[in-house]
């Protein structure tokens, strides 16, 4: 979460650590109609699972894609 809050917003790693709280997740299934571009297999299903954080900041703080 503070790599991806840092790599997606450009926020700084304490303040993610102090103030991040997990608000639950989202999960689904997908499943591939063709072959991927990396040479995967067509047809597969593949579980996935999001992890949701509230992060409550500021107005001082400017979030910035890096």
């Amino acid at each position: 979460m503070v790599r991806e809050s840092h790599g997606e917003a450009g926020l700084e790693a304490e303040l993610s650590k102090q103030h991040a709280n997990a608000a639950g997740t989202i999960s689904y299934v997908m499943a591939s109609e063709t072959e991927t571009t990396s040479g995967g297999e067509a047809e597969l299903i593949r579980a996935e699972t999001q992890y949701i954080y509230h992060l409550k900041v500021g107005p001082d703080v400017v979030a910035q894609a890096l």
